[in-house]
């Protein structure tokens, strides 16, 4: 990726389809360049396609969040890219849900809190820094509309989501 572009650089989180792949869609159309990631093969794709949109620069990063070292190679490319993230949509989620007692896995479980809430703390908290030293940027956490609602059934999945990310606000630094 050309790094001396002047247009706004965010990176989006699970961007290969979905929601993720809206969310980086329309920063392409109001003239983002991006920087993608998802842990499937599909964000190469998807990172074709936004690369037609108006002349969008687009680098992806297939990438496993679960893991800490999967977000300290995501922020590595943040800083080998050699730009600063104007803005970051948190967007990487799985959802669980059954018999928490005799139904569900716990390394199923271990893997949504290290996916949901551990890996959004630790790539915020890298971005963050950066951010506040420039005084500029903006963090977008996305959450399921079930963190704000009773979860039978899906005791590991809505509570950690309702206690970290009950706001859903956009943080933006003037």
């Amino acid at each position: 990726m050309d790094n001396s572009s002047t247009k706004p650089f965010p990176l989006i989180t699970a961007a290969s389809s979905g929601t993720g792949y809206e969310l980086a869609r329309q920063f392409a159309q109001h003239g983002f360049d991006l920087l993608i990631a998802a842990e499937d093969q599909g964000i190469a794709a998807a990172a074709q396609k936004l690369e037609s949109m108006d002349s969008t620069k687009v680098k992806s990063l297939q990438v496993d969040l679960v893991a800490y070292d999967g977000v300290e190679k995501l922020y590595g490319a943040i800083k080998s890219s050699g730009r600063p993230v104007d803005a970051i949509a948190i967007h990487a989620g799985v959802g669980l849900g059954g018999d928490f007692a005799r139904g569900t896995d716990l390394n199923a479980e271990l893997n949504l809190i290290d996916l949901n809430v551990t890996s959004s703390v630790h790539l915020a908290k890298r971005v963050l820094k950066d951010m506040v030293d420039r005084n500029q940027g903006r963090i977008l956490f996305s959450s399921s509309i079930a963190s704000t609602m009773p979860a039978p059934y899906g005791a590991v999945y809505g509570l950690p989501r309702r206690s970290c990310f009950r706001s859903r606000r956009v943080f933006a630094m003037s």
